[in-house]
């Protein structure tokens, strides 16, 4: 089920960015620009959940899936994530590749959940629901795993 929320909390991020560029509001302190921002937008922080989803969707599904399992993760912290069942993995991957095949499926069908303690559950099955995954991760944690991710990608491609 699509969680509406995380959908507009993005596109607020990006009207937070229209919003500072406009001209009239050059002179504005960013505090000023803040305050008129969340009033007019339900308090919400122009950098929420949101903006994260979409930091996701672009660093785990626009790449081609051969180009993100070749990444060298093992910067990452994927101890953080908590998995409650692990599945099986295909003979011919890494136990890194077939994490992040397994979590990059969860996102592209949207089979996630982010729940009131701000814990994101990661779910991924195969057509026969025989070979499920499911893995936990906190919020903030997963934030820093998708800056690591990111980061530790951007620098593997440059240094190609």
């Amino acid at each position: 089920m699509t969680d509406w929320n995380l959908i507009i909390q993005g596109n607020i991020s990006l009207l937070w960015i229209q919003e500072t560029l406009k001209p009239e509001n050059r002179n504005k302190t960013i505090n000023e620009l803040l305050i008129d921002f969340k009033n007019e937008y339900e308090q919400t922080e122009p950098l929420n959940i949101g903006t994260l989803f979409m930091a996701t969707y672009l660093l785990f599904l626009y790449p081609r899936e051969s180009e993100i399992i070749n990444i060298n993760i093992s910067k990452a912290q994927i101890s953080d994530f908590y998995i409650k069942t692990k599945g099986n993995k295909q003979s011919n991957e890494t136990e890194n590749e077939y994490f992040i095949r397994r979590l990059r499926n969860s996102i592209a069908h949207g089979n996630f959940i982010i729940d009131t303690d701000l814990k994101i559950k990661f779910e991924d099955n195969n057509k026969s629901k025989s070979n499920l995954f499911v893995a936990e991760i906190h919020l903030p944690k997963f934030g820093k795993f998708i800056n690591e991710f990111m980061l530790e990608a951007k620098n593997q491609h440059f240094n190609k």
